[in-house]
């Protein structure tokens, strides 16, 4: 050990043997592993991972840190492969086995621990009193989970109560202080029919950690469900989500209570569940306009704009939409440049944007704005059939001759069809509609 680093003694691949074989990784290794945990890009992390592997082996300590970088991605299972890894390459090595209880402690349906586990770190020297609270924690849940898995009510009554102790003895060491330990007694006491006491425990996780947003859902739920309480119980699932606003057991939770309160409210709440990821956001749009455009429900459709809109602020799309929207619902002209300018200034050369904006400046009467706007959509985009449409309704408006408008607007039609050679007819259904009406006005 006190040769091996001294690099004009061994190669690194040398090095890299001979540590392996000592079960030893130097201070300095150990230091250069928590300089790559401070890296805050994940994938420069793994680089420097395996740059740290061109001299240092991939012992329990490497897999160790490759899963608290893992963790810190929340990349969860993942996390759970290297502590598995660090703990079969050195069975008496502590901290992967914490490390793994605590992930499978917060995330007992992506992380899974077994009994043997426990069994192996149990007699182990060196563990501190946190290390124990948290053994005795596991240990309570796993048994709960079986508890809540047993057919014959003996077995589960039984199971219950070990579960209790447990947690009973992870309460006494932490010396009443872990809100994760009420939060599970509360859960058991329920689970056993002792609601004063479910309900005691629930509202000592909650004032031990006060933004412990899964006691919160839990108590939320307890007022609702057993006490009637529905409007602390909304206060008690606003609070929860306000902390935690994509727990979804907590959103489903609030739909369901709002649905007593104010359906629209509960759909809202339920749409706002499909937003969670981008995917669901681009369904929830293309809903919105379904809704809108066949005049089925406009009022849903503004919900579900402003929900998209809610869950992504800064998202172009979502503010046109929502600005298009308030156009077409006649909103007073302020509010909805509100929402436009943004999307203008982000894209000056989308020819929908400079649409709408000529569409909305006509229904202020601001006519001249109208035209500007409306050029300048051509200009982008010189097949846009909408815009065509609208430059010629505007010259008819402001006093251009009938037979002008006509022959202005064939003329477009013949332009657009020698440039677009891929279009149907159906393509020019709307300038069609409008000659129409033309010839029967002449």
């Amino acid at each position: 050990r006190r040769y091996i680093l001294l690099d004009d003694i061994f190669t690194a691949q040398g090095k890299k043997e001979l540590l392996e074989l000592l079960q030893y990784t130097p201070d300095q290794y150990i230091d250069e592993l928590k300089k790559i945990l401070k890296i805050d890009n994940f994938y420069q992390r793994e680089l420097a991972f395996t740059d740290y592997l061109g001299h240092a082996p991939a012992n329990e300590i490497f897999n160790h840190y490759k899963a608290l970088s893992y963790e810190a991605q929340e990349y969860i299972e993942e996390a759970g492969v290297f502590l598995r890894q660090a703990i079969s390459i050195n069975p008496s090595y502590i901290a992967p086995y914490i490390k793994l209880f605590d992930l499978g402690f917060q995330y007992p349906n992506r992380i899974s621990i077994e009994s043997t586990l426990i069994s192996q770190i149990e007699s182990m020297p060196g563990l501190i009193s946190s290390d124990r609270i948290l053994i005795y924690k596991v240990k309570g849940m796993l048994l709960f989970d079986r508890a809540k898995l047993a057919l014959e009510s003996c077995d589960r009554t039984k199971l219950l109560y070990q579960a209790l102790e447990q947690f009973q003895l992870a309460d006494k060491l932490s010396q009443g202080n872990d809100a994760t330990v009420y939060n599970n007694m509360g859960a058991i006491y329920e689970q056993m029919g002792n609601l004063p006491a479910a309900l005691d425990s629930y509202t000592k996780a909650v004032e031990r950690s006060p933004e412990y947003f899964i006691a919160l859902n839990n108590l939320a739920l307890f007022y609702d469900k057993y006490l009637g309480k529905i409007s602390e119980a909304r206060k008690i699932y606003e609070r929860c989500l306000a902390i935690k606003s994509d727990y979804i057991i907590a959103q489903s939770n609030y739909a369901l209570l709002m649905e007593k309160i104010d359906i629209r409210q509960a759909l809202e709440q339920y749409f706002q569940i499909l937003c969670t990821t981008k995917g669901h956001r681009d369904c929830i749009t293309n809903l919105a306009l379904i809704l809108e455009e066949e005049n089925i429900s406009k009022d849903l459709a503004g919900i579900l704009y402003r929900i998209v809109l809610k869950k992504d602020p800064g998202s172009i799309s979502g503010q046109f939409n929502m600005g298009n929207f308030m156009r077409r619902q006649g909103a007073p002209f302020d509010d909805v440049l509100e929402y436009l300018n943004p999307v203008l200034q982000a894209q000056p050369h989308n020819d929908m944007v400079h649409l709408t904006m000529s569409l909305l400046y006509y229904r202020e009467g601001r006519i001249s704005d109208a035209q500007e706007y409306c050029n300048k959509a051509l200009k982008e985009n010189p097949i846009y059939i909408s815009a065509i449409f609208f430059q010629n309704y505007l010259k008819r408006f402001c006093g251009a001759k009938l037979r002008t408008v006509i022959d202005e607007v064939e003329d477009e039609i013949k332009r657009v069809k020698n440039e677009w050679k891929e279009a149907d007819e159906n393509e020019f259904s709307l300038l069609y509609h409008m000659l129409a009406v033309f010839y029967k006005e002449d």
